[in-house]
């Protein structure tokens, strides 16, 4: 029996990891068809085009990631972000039923909302007022998308092995 809700959300999911490893501009809608097991043609039906199912995917990834952001990084992303949407697309508040760990965390969300706003935005604005917002969404997106947060003990650094060198044969040369 079809679930078109499962279908939908397996869709989602494989975009999803799409956007994370190739960004928006890698994901292909055969691609994401032959990983999901699904018809292409569903994807059309779902979401009109390979860019409805990016959006979709990218308000889902902004959604994760809001309670990790204050108000003020929100309102940056989602100013930055919604002229990149088609059509004016209002981002989202769904969720995919069984999110993976990854995104669980904020790592893959992470990555994908990162690449989405360095792709909207492909410069580096000048240093002014609004730039301190700018480094420290961009800070804030990095930490959530590069450093793993799921481990409750610090990581253990080694330290590397000490050589000894001993002074002795220096020594009795000198004496000698």
């Amino acid at each position: 029996m079809r679930n078109p809700e499962k279908t939908r959300q397996r869709l989602i999911e494989v975009t999803a990891q799409a956007m994370a490893q190739y960004g928006e501009a890698g994901v292909r809608v055969d691609r994401i068809a032959a990983e999901s097991g699904v018809n292409k043609r569903m994807i059309y039906h779902y979401f009109g085009d390979k860019n409805g199912v990016c959006t979709t995917v990218l308000a889902l990834q902004i959604s994760a990631l809001a309670p990790m952001l204050n108000e003020a990084q929100l309102t940056l992303l989602r100013t930055r972000l919604a002229s990149s949407l088609p059509n004016g697309v209002e981002l989202v508040n769904e969720q995919v039923s069984e999110p993976s760990p990854s995104a669980q965390t904020g790592r893959r969300p992470g990555v994908i909302v990162l690449r989405a706003l360095l792709d909207a935005q492909p410069y580096i604005p000048p240093f002014d007022e609004s730039s301190a917002d700018w480094l420290a969404l961009t800070t804030r997106l990095c930490q959530l998308a590069f450093v793993d947060h799921s481990s409750a003990s610090p990581p253990v650094k080694k330290t590397p092995s000490k050589q000894r060198f001993s002074l002795s044969p220096v020594l009795q040369a000198v004496d000698a």
